[in-house]
């Protein structure tokens, strides 16, 4: 009968998590926010100390749930805090269905009666856990690159009002522009947004700055001046003219990151400086080696994927401008191994056009059927540890990149 009674017992889910205890309850801190209904953060602490008060060995038996046979009034003694309290964080947790409580009538707990908090529902759900923290990070980065979407919107915008001012735009124009920029939430408040709420919120940012960018376009061809993107397309390696690649650009406040603030001067001088800065909006606007190039050919240029990006980002029916070859470009990061934050640093460094360049011939020679990128990260960084030498080459790279597509349309 005995060797009956145990083959009958029942088996209890095991912690099978590197790290044991510790691993699973730093899991449970990561996914609390996802947890329904979310338990408060002092619940979780509640939960760490009824781990720590469980016999390791429970935990990894299946023949044995963990449990805590301690008394609610006990540790809400050792803890300092009422016991009507701790018996709240106690329905919070088994509500989340993180614990079991299975208690005599009068409360209490004992290994002898088989009564106390059992961390059995816990135990049954580490993969969904797991699946939660997935999730989380998945949102985390989604809301880490919409944030720097965002922060290139804010940049882009201002080079446009600002070429609408250099061009004589109407004030009241230029004025109702400012006054929908000034209406976006500070750069602080983009992180208690849902990552849904800042898509919206986003999409409405990048609207505005197209829009803006296409007076600044509509100006330029009633006033007889050159058009971003002009340029005839390029067919062959003596069709490109562009400025000297041996060192970044001169003007790095063209295209050049600030801080998502209203009222925060650029890091190379004030604001009001810029502004006196005859033409530098426009530049900003054009860029200065995509004008040369052309729209199309760049186009042809770029990977498969960063092609598809651009296409989604193109305001349909309109060419392809700056704007939207550098959110492509800005959207390409995470797929070559670069956090978002890079981004913002390296713009630092050189103008943001010849940061979408370096993404573009980066993310193009992945594909490279002679000599592909084996480490688009590392190649990045060499590319910028170039710009910072002065022996950054661009024309040349973008030189390589057209003789090999123009060999492939051969074949």
């Amino acid at each position: 009968m005995t060797h009956l009674a145990a083959q009958a017992a029942p088996l209890f889910p095991t912690l099978a998590l590197p790290g044991g205890r510790s691993a699973l309850l730093d899991l449970v801190r990561t996914v609390r926010h996802l947890l329904r209904p979310v338990p408060c953060a002092g619940a979780i602490n509640a939960l760490a100390d009824m781990m720590g008060a469980t016999r390791p060995s429970d935990w990894t038996e299946p023949k044995t749930e963990p449990c805590c046979y301690m008394d609610a009034v006990e540790i809400a003694r050792a803890r300092g805090i009422p016991a009507s309290t701790w018996r709240r964080y106690e329905a919070q947790l088994a509500a989340a269905r993180l614990i079991e409580r299975r208690t005599a009538a009068n409360g209490a707990r004992s290994r002898w009666t088989g009564t106390g908090i059992f961390f059995g529902p816990l135990l049954a759900q580490v993969s969904d856990l797991l699946a939660m923290r997935e999730q989380a990070e998945a949102e985390r980065r989604a809301h880490a690159h919409l944030r720097g979407r965002r922060s290139i919107a804010r940049r882009h915008l201002r080079h446009a009002i600002e070429a609408l001012i250099e061009l004589g735009a109407a004030g009241e124009t230029v004025q109702a522009l400012v006054e929908q920029r000034d209406a976006w939430p500070a750069a602080e408040a983009l992180y208690c947004m849902t990552v849904a709420e800042l898509r919206r919120h986003v999409d409405e940012a990048e609207s505005l700055c197209r829009e803006a960018l296409a007076l600044v376009e509509n100006l330029e061809k009633s006033s007889g001046g050159p058009l971003s993107f002009e340029r005839s397309h390029i067919q062959d390696t003596t069709q490109i003219h562009m400025k000297s690649g041996n060192a970044c650009v001169d003007n790095r406040s063209t295209g050049k990151p600030v801080q998502d603030n209203p009222s925060a001067a650029p890091p190379n001088g004030s604001a009001k400086s810029t502004e006196k800065n005859d033409g530098a909006g426009r530049a900003a606007v054009k860029g200065q080696f995509i004008d040369r190039l052309g729209p199309q050919r760049l186009f042809e240029l770029a990977s498969v994927e960063m092609q598809q990006d651009l296409l989604r980002h193109r305001s349909d029916p309109g060419e392809l401008t700056l704007f939207d070859f550098i959110c492509a470009a800005y959207d390409r990061f995470p797929h070559i191994g670069l956090r978002p934050r890079l981004w913002e640093e390296w713009a630092q460094l050189m103008s943001e056009e010849e940061l979408m360049l370096c993404t573009l011939i980066t993310d193009a020679r992945r594909s490279d059927p002679e000599t592909p990128v084996i480490s688009p990260g590392g190649y990045m960084r060499g590319m910028v540890r170039a710009c910072q030498l002065g022996t950054l080459n661009l024309t040349g790279s973008l030189i390589g990149l057209n003789e090999r597509r123009l060999a492939e349309e051969r074949t």
